[in-house]
């Protein structure tokens, strides 16, 4: 599968595992739903690299990652 099991973060691109659902996506941010609320990742030149099976690989620069009702991330 392209989209592998190396956790939410990895080295040269960020992964996000187990969401329910696509809210958004410009190149500057994407959100999704998860089972811990909603997940808001932004930078720049964004890009959704792969999408199977409830996980999705994204590419570009990540400078942040929050979760709703949660703490904020530096990627």
């Amino acid at each position: 599968p392209c989209c592998g099991s190396g956790g939410m973060f990895v080295q040269s691109a960020k992964f996000v595992e187990n969401h329910s659902g696509l809210l958004a996506y410009t190149t500057k941010r994407i959100q999704f739903h998860t089972g811990e609320g909603l997940l808001t990742i932004t930078g720049t030149h964004l890009t959704l690299d792969c999408m199977a099976s409830g996980a999705v690989r994204i590419g570009g620069r990540v400078q942040g990652v929050a979760l709703e009702g949660g703490e904020q991330a530096d990627a």
